[in-house]
This record gives structure tokens, sequence and C-alpha cells, in this order.
């Protein structure tokens, strides 16, 4: 992809995925091809269907999950 990089990418919506209801987390990793994709982070599946399916170029993954903390 050229452009900018999927960091710069998910940074600069992160702050509007984060506002999405049931949205823990957000992040990067790899599809099950091994694509580099944006990584979203849900409480429940009623938040899948709000996140968009791919962000300038890159997918992006949906994992349901509990609340992140920090240890």
């Amino acid at each position: 992809m050229a452009g900018r990089t999927i960091q710069k990418i998910k940074e600069s919506h992160e702050s509007e995925l984060m506002a999405l209801p049931g949205v823990t987390a957000v992040g990067i990793g790899l599809t099950g091809d091994r694509k580099e994709c944006i990584m979203v982070y849900v409480d429940g599946e009623v938040s899948k269907e709000r996140v968009p399916k791919e962000i300038e170029g890159y997918p992006v993954e949906v994992r349901v999950r509990g609340t992140f903390r920090a240890l």
C-alpha cells in the first residue's frame, strides 16, 4: 500500500472507532491470510455491525473480547 503507514491510519481513526458503542480497543494485526489489518476489539456482538469493513484500503478485523485492563 502506498501512502500513509497502517500505524498512521490507525492513529488517525482510533478516536472515531473508540467512540463506537462497545469498542474496547484498537490495534494492528494480521488477517487469516496474513495481510496487515486494523484490529477492533468489542465487548459484544451488537457492536460488530457498526465497525467499517475497511479503512483507507486496509481490512478491519473485529474480535469480541472483554474490557482491556492495565496490569
